[in-house]
């Protein structure tokens, strides 16, 4: 992901301070020790209690979304035939 989407999601969402931080690892050799990344980078974020509610209330509602989306045949056809249309206009 570039920078430029995660620094719009920050701007909208009001995070104050953002860090990444990679998860690396040494690997030690009888002459010398090489970093490398072992897992996924983890981020600290500071935003405010409305906005992490938010996301988490938009969270709860695309789940709601898509367990109808699976649970209705007729309902999934017309997502995915919206989906096809979006991607055309794209």
């Amino acid at each position: 992901m570039n920078n430029d989407v995660i620094y719009k999601f920050a701007n909208k969402y009001g995070i104050t301070r953002l860090e990444i931080e990679d998860d690396i690892q040494y690997v030690d050799t009888f002459y010398h020790r090489t970093p490398y990344v072992a897992g996924p980078s983890m981020v600290k974020l500071k935003m405010p209690l409305q906005q992490i509610t938010e996301l988490a209330v938009l969270d709860l509602r695309l789940e709601e979304e898509y367990n109808i989306r699976m649970n209705n045949p007729a309902v999934k056809d017309a997502y995915n035939k919206y989906r096809m249309l979006l991607a055309l206009v794209r």
